[in-house]
């Protein structure tokens, strides 16, 4: 009897772990429990700890519904332009939500915007990665963001970043559009091209001519022999008559 009873309590702690292991490893469970807790946490207006659980319940398992708690407490922490988005996320997607959290999120939504600015970034041409201060944004998307000095920067092959700073005021929307330059590709030759001309260089290079067809070696040599030829010349003139001795006694030959 008490080994019955002993084996009906081992299956039962069994059982116990064994779903409490599977509601771990669910995501959906995870993501519900973190939730509710939260929620109870908005409920006693402790803002910081709710907006904690219901970020983490919206990395395990991301709910068009779970926007609606997001917004309650961003909204509770005073991050304006936080909270008007995630209320308009909830609108946009949330539609089978109950009309009493579309209703109040919608009031809330209007009276939000009058405290934060919106900003639509475009960009051409068509393509382009579009950031505003550093976070992505989808192309014509109308983002909320607090008032004061933004940057808007687009990013795309083949162009120039654009970058633009811009102040947004309350209550109003901003539309930023940014135009992209081309960058300019520098002519350069085909790939190939500079080893065949190299190639083609080295075949038309002209010959050397041998030493003994240079036109100046030549020169050289005839300014020589016409200087050798002045010079005897020169020496000839100078000396004395030869004197020719003969049968008849001393004659001096006549030229």
């Amino acid at each position: 009897m008490h080994r019955v009873r002993a084996v009906g309590v081992w299956w039962a702690v069994c059982l116990l772990v064994c779903g409490v292991a599977r509601a771990q490893s669910d995501p959906k469970v995870e993501a519900t429990r973190l939730s509710d807790e939260g929620a109870e946490e908005l409920r006693q207006h402790r803002y910081p700890s709710a907006l904690d659980r219901f970020e983490a319940a919206q990395r395990l398992f991301p709910s068009a519904n779970l926007a609606y708690n997001l917004g309650l407490a961003l909204d509770g922490l005073g991050r304006a332009a936080e909270a008007a988005s995630a209320f308009a996320r909830f609108l946009r997607e949330a539609r089978e939500a109950p009309a009493a959290q579309r209703g109040y999120a919608e009031r809330r939504l209007a009276a939000l915007e009058l405290l934060c600015a919106r900003v639509r970034i475009t960009a051409e041409p068509p393509g382009a990665r579009l950031q505003l201060d550093d976070r992505p944004v989808a192309p014509s998307e109308a983002v909320h963001v607090a008032t004061g000095t933004h940057v808007a920067t687009a990013e795309l092959g083949g162009y120039v970043s654009g970058r633009r700073s811009f102040e947004a005021s309350a209550g109003q929307l901003a539309e930023i559009s940014l135009r992209l330059e081309a960058i300019p590709v520098a002519a350069r030759p085909p790939v190939g091209a500079t080893a065949s001309m190299a190639v083609q260089a080295q075949i038309e290079k002209p010959r050397k001519t041998p030493l003994h067809r240079r036109w100046w070696l030549w020169t050289i040599v005839a300014g020589a022999v016409i200087a050798g030829a002045v010079t005897a010349a020169a020496v000839v003139s100078t000396q004395p008559p030869a004197k020719l001795v003969g049968s008849l006694g001393e004659v001096t030959p006549r030229f």
